[in-house]
């Protein structure tokens, strides 16, 4: 097998386990965040609705809904299911590019070209994750300043 078929073959590998490292990390937070969420306006709700002339909950409620406030602000900031669906986005182009190139063989004679191709199409992969990136960067920001 040619060198650098070899090279973007390993590289691909390596890249596709840390990626799927960060996918399930990256799905946790959110979905932890967004549980939180749930369960704080859950909570609020249900202390609102208990609360009574002879029971006063009100405290209370304005703690958890303090809290609801701020895991919605986490949630917006760190924009965990954004970040989950562009890693999970790329993870998946790279599991593309693993197909093609276990599915052409280690005796089939490639072209340099070909071989260059493919190395193009596993840069263009990131040159997109990087554009996605910067995206939810930039709404970050202008979510901020207004």
């Amino acid at each position: 097998m040619n060198k650098k078929l070899t090279a973007l073959v390993n590289e691909v590998d390596e890249k596709i386990l840390k990626m799927k490292e960060k996918v399930k990390a990256t799905k946790r937070k959110a979905n932890a965040l967004k549980l939180l969420s749930l369960s704080f306006a859950a909570l609020t709700t249900v202390l609102v609705g208990i609360s009574n002339g002879h029971i006063n909950l009100s405290t209370l409620s304005l703690i958890t809904s303090a809290l609801l406030t701020l895991t919605v602000g986490l949630e917006s900031h760190f924009s965990y299911q954004e970040q989950w669906a562009r890693q999970k986005w790329t993870l998946l182009k790279l599991y593309q590019i693993q197909n093609k190139l276990r599915l052409m063989g280690k005796d089939d004679n490639l072209t340099q070209n070909t071989i260059d191709l493919h190395i193009d199409e596993y840069l263009s992969i990131w040159d997109m994750d990087l554009a996605r990136w910067e995206k939810i960067k930039s709404q970050e920001k202008s979510s901020l300043s207004s």
